[in-house]
């Protein structure tokens, strides 16, 4: 949220991925080799060791201290809002603001439990859907 109110977007097309992003490509076929570029920047280790990978996974530990998936890059599809849009194999995800609160949340409160004990969120105009299911939230 912090880098789409800052302006900090990047444009893939001006990216060239280093033969590490195509290496861990060919592992994650699913990220593409440029978005896996930043990933390794946002990191400030260009030898790739701030970084965990599995089959579909990639995190990265950030010069702060705090280990994120993506290591905090995100994906924008314009089409859809500003929230963050995902598709694996026959699979879409779309994040919704609750999950952005709900992550925000998490960042005020610190990792394992050395911050705040809990965040108060106001101010949100939200309107209930008095009609929605669990099946709703569930994509």
């Amino acid at each position: 949220m912090i880098s789409k109110s800052a302006g900090l977007f990047v444009d893939l097309k001006s990216i060239n991925p280093s033969q590490l992003a195509l290496r861990l490509h060919q592992q994650i076929p699913r990220k593409d080799p440029r978005l896996i570029q930043i990933i390794i920047d946002q990191t400030s280790d260009k030898s790739g060791k701030k970084l965990q990978t599995s089959k579909n996974f990639i995190g990265g530990w950030l010069p702060n201290g705090l280990f994120l998936t993506s290591a905090g890059v995100d994906k924008i599809d314009a089409g859809i809002s500003g929230l963050r849009k995902s598709q694996h194999e026959d699979k879409t995800n779309v994040e919704t603001i609750c999950d952005m609160l709900a992550a925000s949340a998490g960042l005020l409160m610190g990792q394992k439990g050395k911050m705040l004990p809990i965040v108060k969120i106001h101010g949100i105009d939200y309107t209930f859907d008095k009609f929605a299911t669990i099946r709703d939230a569930v994509n």
